[in-house]
């Protein structure tokens, strides 16, 4: 998917950076306007062919034809997700799944559950059971299966993840499963500390008082390529959010005019981390999230 979306946002740019609409590239390309948009959407992979084709009608030097069509190849390449049993993952969670594998850096702020990159396999269980979905038993392990094989990405090689996590302190305290799979859970965040030098885990205490994060969860997500200016996912009871900031020379839609001007809207991505901003400026620095989970620890061993 992160293959797929490469192209995907380099078609865009170079169609916008020409000045040209979506049927300039159809007419170019001897195509359909629909397939542009499915191209500039990253909703398929581009194919070698219509690569090749982009290349040549947006005259890029060849030296960097290579770039693009290794990634039209890799993009063909199906992840260990989509080998699962069909219906194991709704094909919402699929596309996060496979951005987060390609992500270069993830931002998550959690307020009531440990991250799942950052779950053992009892606690993710727990918590898939204790969702508001009535899963069979087999549908659980399913599940958890997808949640700890998403945490290679933290043993990528030759580039692991680097990840942020920002907890609130209640996701410490609040008992998942039982206090023993909870503990467990706690030790292993001290453990991914130690092991992985590109994790940060930061927890906001409860003297800190109020914070942005009471407006939910949410995960920011940027990638190594310079043209990509990232997306923030967000997640509810239903289904999921991609939210990303509007490219310049997008055709503007009613919803987007009022009284017949444009109407301005901050930026989701700008909106979002600036929250993450705050979220960190609330929370204790690497050593004192680290003594607070182990402050934590203690006062549950013993009750």
């Amino acid at each position: 998917m992160a293959f797929r979306r490469f192209n995907a946002l380099a078609v865009q740019q170079w169609r916008l950076e020409r000045g040209w609409f979506a049927s300039r590239l159809a007419e170019e390309l001897n195509c359909t306007v629909t397939k542009v948009s499915y191209i500039e959407g990253a909703e398929r992979s581009i194919s070698v062919n219509d690569m090749e084709k982009l290349l040549r009608v947006f005259e890029i030097p060849e030296d960097q034809h290579p770039i693009y069509i290794n990634a039209a190849k890799a993009s063909k390449q199906k992840g260990w997700w989509d080998k699962l049993p069909a219906g194991t993952i709704p094909p919402w969670f699929s596309l996060f799944v496979g951005l987060e594998a390609g992500a270069a850096e993830i931002r998550a702020f959690e307020g009531l559950v440990i991250p799942g990159l950052l779950q053992t396999p009892d606690y993710a269980a727990a918590v898939i059971a204790g969702g508001t979905a009535e899963l069979t038993t087999a549908d659980i392990e399913l599940r958890q299966r997808v949640r700890i094989g998403r945490q290679s990405v933290l043993d990528r090689q030759p580039e692991p993840l680097r990840l942020w996590a920002v907890i609130d302190e209640a996701a410490l305290w609040r008992v998942v499963g039982n206090p023993m799979i909870h503990l467990a859970q706690l030790e292993h965040l001290l453990s991914v500390i130690k092991k992985y030098p590109r994790v940060t885990i930061l927890v906001i205490p409860f003297s800190s008082g109020a914070h942005v994060g009471s407006q939910g969860s949410f995960t920011l997500m940027d990638f190594p390529w310079s043209h990509d200016p990232g997306v923030v996912y967000l997640e509810n009871q239903y289904d999921s959010q991609f939210m990303e900031d509007k490219v310049p020379g997008k055709t503007v839609t009613a919803n987007d005019q009022e009284d017949g001007e444009v109407t301005k809207k901050p930026s989701p991505l700008a909106v979002h981390r600036l929250a993450w901003d705050h979220l960190v400026a609330k929370a204790l620095d690497p050593l004192g999230s680290e003594a607070k989970i182990e402050e934590v620890m203690k006062e549950l061993k013993r009750r």
